[in-house]
């Protein structure tokens, strides 16, 4: 449907249409390199609380220009594939768990929740690679509350790991 939207934009050109198509993998790496670096300035703040705002910039910087020239990155980012478009909800799901982490208010947190599971039923229809994060939302909401411990550790990425076999084998292609 957004190839649909973007080849509106050829607005009757037919020697364009390709190009808009194209476009839309375009933005959509470009919004995910966007929602990697937000999301590593968060992870480096939670990481050094102490650390200057410019050397989270930075940090952030360096890591999203690194996803942005990485080579499997770019190829996907230059194709209309699925991949790019993939790539933008998975990482969108990442940052709205630490927003998710972030947040102290109980309705923000509801807010949060409900954004990374309608954001993660979405990415289904492109692509079911957004699954991926489920591990981390569930190691995330484990340590929300309590402190650091192996088992626990182990035990959420079991429960992460099992929710993606479980989404992927039964529900999306076991019940269709």
């Amino acid at each position: 449907m957004l190839g649909r939207l973007f080849s509106l934009m050829a607005v009757g050109d037919s020697l364009r249409v390709a190009y808009w198509i194209n476009m839309v993998s375009v933005t959509s790496s470009a919004f995910a390199v966007m929602f990697t670096f937000w999301s590593i300035v968060m992870l480096a703040q939670k990481a050094s609380p102490k650390s200057t705002n410019f050397s989270l910039i930075i940090a952030g910087f360096v890591g999203a220009l690194t996803i942005a020239f990485a080579d499997s990155f770019w190829f996907s980012a230059v194709e209309a594939e699925t991949y790019a478009m993939a790539t933008l909800f998975l990482i969108v799901c990442f940052w709205a768990i630490l927003k998710w982490e972030k947040s102290k208010s109980e309705t923000k947190g509801k807010f949060w929740l409900i954004f990374i599971f309608y954001a993660l039923g979405l990415s289904v229809g492109v692509h079911p690679m957004a699954l991926l994060v489920l591990p981390a939302l569930a190691t995330i909401i484990a340590f929300k509350e309590r402190k650091f411990s192996w088992t626990i550790l182990v035990f959420a990425i079991i429960i992460g790991g099992s929710g993606i076999l479980f989404l992927n084998h039964v529900i999306l292609f076991g019940l269709p």
